[in-house]
């Protein structure tokens, strides 16, 4: 559960996105690529949010099993992400459905205390770094991810949005 939550808030943390999948075809329309080199993408560019993600890295890529993921990634907050805030998260490993659930994105921060941060977040300039152990007991396969974040408070801004496939492996 750890690397979800630590996946989930990674995720969250850096992106905008729409769930447009179909059995056959991934797709995210509206959406464009983050620098880097992982398959994730900003989604929803068309909306106006919160943060803009300017780069997104996973090493080793594609993730292995029972290896460390690190994961950097930089971006910017054009104001402030307060408590209250929530991700909107959705996982599916092929067509089945893992994850379907919504998390306080200031617990997941205090959670994962090694990054520094905690709500209120100021508006600036963010590079996060992270190291994971995939669990040997993770299935392989073809994962579909899409984190929404919303800002708490009276205006509930999108914050972002991320979605893409990611493939884990030996």
């Amino acid at each position: 559960m750890q690397l979800y939550s630590i996946l989930i808030l990674f995720f969250a943390l850096f992106t905008p996105t729409t769930f447009g999948v179909s059995v056959f075809e991934l797709s995210f329309p509206d959406s464009r690529p983050i620098e880097g080199n992982t398959p994730l993408e900003q989604c929803e560019v068309s909306n106006a949010h919160i943060l803009e993600v300017t780069s997104l890295e996973m090493i080793p890529q594609p993730p292995r099993i029972g290896e460390t993921l690190i994961m950097s990634a930089k971006g910017i907050t054009k104001s402030q992400i307060n408590e209250g805030s929530y991700l909107e998260v959705t996982v599916k490993l092929g067509l089945i459905q893992i994850l379907k659930k919504n998390f306080d994105l200031c617990e997941l921060l205090i959670e994962n205390d090694d990054l520094g941060l905690e709500c209120p977040v100021a508006a600036g300039s963010y590079e996060l770094y992270k190291e994971v152990e995939i669990p040997s007991q993770a299935p392989a396969g073809k994962y579909v991810v899409l984190v929404k974040a919303f800002n708490g408070g009276e205006n509930s801004e999108n914050i972002g949005c991320v979605a893409g496939e990611i493939s884990l492996g030996y």
